[in-house]
């Protein structure tokens, strides 16, 4: 990666309309996670975008990287479950 980052490596140019295809995936995932009660439904995929872009450029600033990646991956999946902790299945044996 840092090769690549040197090299001013541009993904659109190289592979066009793969970014593109990757978030209508994801937008896609967001869609069913959500339907399923696995992922907060005030999330949006611009969310998403943001939280991962954000992130990326974190761990790799990161100059003391022991273990960052996973700490921040783990805090914002933890952020997308819904607010009250309980998918969707569980939540009607919960309230039994």
């Amino acid at each position: 990666m840092d090769a690549l980052d040197k090299q001013s490596f541009d993904i659109q140019k190289a592979v066009p309309g793969l970014l593109a295809k990757m978030w209508n995936c994801v937008g896609q995932l967001l869609k069913e996670a959500q339907q399923a009660g696995t992922v907060r439904r005030d999330l949006k995929l611009s969310h998403v975008q943001s939280l991962v872009t954000a992130a990326c450029t974190a761990i790799d600033q990161q100059t003391d990287a022991h273990g960052a990646d996973q700490v921040v991956w783990t805090v914002i999946r933890d952020g997308l479950r819904p607010k009250d902790g309980l998918r969707r299945k569980d939540a009607k044996h919960a309230r039994v």
